[in-house]
């Protein structure tokens, strides 16, 4: 009996721990819905000015890149016929450096493929140039290792071993 007694008076004080943990978390519950619910209307106005803000200044800053995109076609309409002819004219010059370039390179390397002597084991790369000196490599075509090097001076028509 005594063990039936102490039964019941632990279970009758569990539900009343439970039953007030329960009422203080609703009552928590409660406030915080009630402070929510009477936030003054200026807070919610001024949220929603600052985020209205922020979009307005986000579209001012793509407008402006849009500008700036949109700058240098207008620079390119405002082109005189003569300045136009001026562009073409330095397109022109920079092809023919390049094919000058090539031409120079070319010359280099048989330069230095007559000073190497025949030789089908091997194959030659620029590896630098300044100016009119051009480092020509004699590479090894089985390792690609570099046998030598060659110092070509194309103006002078000099090749030197480095």
């Amino acid at each position: 009996m005594v063990n039936k007694k102490i039964v019941l008076i632990c279970s009758i004080i569990a539900l009343i721990v439970v039953v007030t943990v329960v009422g203080i978390e609703i009552k928590k519950l409660n406030q915080e819905e009630y402070i929510s619910s009477n936030l003054p209307i200026e807070n919610i106005n001024s949220n929603n000015q600052v985020i209205q803000n922020e979009a307005e200044q986000e579209n001012t800053i793509q407008d402006e890149e849009n500008k700036i995109v949109e700058e240098p076609t207008k620079i390119e309409k405002k082109l005189t016929d003569t300045e136009q002819k001026k562009v073409v004219q330095g397109e022109e010059e920079t092809s023919s450096n390049k094919e000058n370039t090539e031409d120079t390179q070319e010359k280099a390397i048989e330069l230095v493929k007559k000073e190497w002597g025949e030789d089908s084991t091997v194959y030659y790369t620029v590896d630098n140039h300044q100016n009119n000196i051009y480092i020509i490599s004699v590479r090894s075509k089985s390792t690609t290792e570099t046998v030598a090097e060659y110092e070509v001076d194309t103006k002078n028509k000099q090749v030197k071993m480095k």
